[in-house]
């Protein structure tokens, strides 16, 4: 994919045919600044599918990211995503899982902070 409007259109169908009620987590793990105006990032990310409550290790995954710093702007101009696949080492697998719901539960709790903020 190339261009900001084929990249837009391409996760548009997805997130509407795909990954309707679906819950993505991301939890960076490193920024590292390569220079003053570019930065790759290095994060994780699980996946709550639609209907069940849990996250599902299988489709726990591994991100990097450029950033590039144009005047006053951050703008992603890579992205590259695999599967958490620890061959071998499960305890590492389950570990990642882990930190992952402790993440979601880090959001949830900040969600009713806010929601009870605006009551």
């Amino acid at each position: 994919m190339k261009g900001r409007q084929e990249i837009a259109s391409f996760h548009q169908m997805l997130l509407t045919n795909f990954l309707d009620a679906v819950v993505l987590l991301e939890k960076s793990e490193v920024i590292r600044f390569v220079a003053i105006d570019i930065a790759i990032m290095i994060a994780v990310g699980g996946t709550i599918m639609a209907g069940k409550s849990d996250i599902e290790p299988e489709r726990n995954s591994i991100h990097t990211i450029v950033a590039v710093k144009r005047n006053v702007r951050w703008y992603f101009t890579a992205f590259q995503d695999s599967r958490a696949r620890y061959s071998g080492r499960p305890e590492e697998s389950q570990a990642l899982t882990e930190e992952l719901r402790q993440e979601l539960l880090r959001h949830l709790g900040e969600r009713q902070i806010k929601s009870r903020n605006t009551d």
